[in-house]
């Protein structure tokens, strides 16, 4: 999902973007068993891996995490910190627990660089999961 903020932008913007997904195979899961859960080496292990994000005008954007916050307090929002908003970074959130007052899981990464994608891969068949 796409947070709107005068703060942050679409991937190629040159501000900040900010994507959060839920802690579930096909979405945020895989974050959430390496910083939270400690599985395949933990939250450490996350550096220096990189994330892909497809946009809509048929290009891939990567990146490479470079820092892992495993639990930001449910009540804080990363843009009250004085991080550097000067150029393009990424930032992935998901949740820790079952509600909203559980601590949040987030991850920053730097921009590597941008290629076309093709349309397939830039508009993929959905897979629909009803999250009761």
């Amino acid at each position: 999902m796409y947070y709107e903020h005068p703060k942050l932008g679409q991937p190629g913007s040159g501000k900040s973007i900010y994507l959060y997904a839920h802690a579930r195979d096909g979405m945020f899961g895989p974050l959430y068993e390496r910083a939270i859960l400690g599985r395949s080496g933990g939250s450490r292990s996350l550096i220096g891996m990189i994330v892909y994000v497809y946009t809509s005008d048929d290009h891939v954007h990567e990146y490479q995490i470079d820092r892992v916050y495993p639990r930001v307090k449910a009540d804080s929002h990363f843009l009250d910190v004085p991080l550097s908003m000067k150029s393009e970074t990424l930032w992935l959130q998901t949740s820790t627990g079952p509600n909203a007052t559980y601590p949040k899981l987030q991850v920053r990464a730097s921009p590597l660089f941008v290629q076309p994608a093709s349309r397939s891969a830039s508009h993929p068949r959905a897979h629909p999961i009803n999250c009761h």
